[in-house]
């Protein structure tokens, strides 16, 4: 070998890089794709927050019915029939790319939740979570 060769590289690095100029290839055609689902506007409070592109919902709301309340992407089209499949799809792509962001946003309405779930069961013990107050 003279000074100017170069060892060919080793399949670590070669899966390494093959990785990374997949990852570039995926992040160049999805971000048309995500720009055209997403955008970023202001809550009431003036907040940013990514809502799905001509509607009033936001990522958010689609990841509360995927991670807490199970649904699939279908599940969630039903829930909001004036979304498309793609559009779910995108804006659980658009979380899965921000998640810290989506998961600040959603920490103070759990919080809530759960102090008022809280406030319900020692307000009335007797009274299960699935219960409704008429007929008990």
């Amino acid at each position: 070998m003279t000074a100017g060769d170069t060892e060919p590289p080793d399949n670590d690095s070669l899966a390494i890089f093959l990785g990374k100029l997949l990852q570039q290839r995926y992040n160049l055609f999805m971000q048309p794709t995500i720009a055209n689902h997403i955008e970023i506007r202001k809550n009431r409070r003036g907040e940013p927050r990514a809502f799905v592109t001509g509607t009033r919902v936001r990522v958010q709301d689609i990841v509360t019915l995927y991670e807490r309340h199970g649904k699939s992407g279908d599940g969630i089209v039903r829930e909001y029939p004036h979304l498309s499949l793609a559009q779910v799809h995108t804006s659980l792509a658009y979380y899965f790319e921000n998640q810290a962001e989506i998961q600040a946003a959603l920490k103070p309405h759990r919080e809530f939740a759960a102090a008022m779930k809280k406030r319900l069961n020692n307000s009335n013990p007797n009274m299960d979570a699935g219960s409704d107050s008429i007929s008990s």
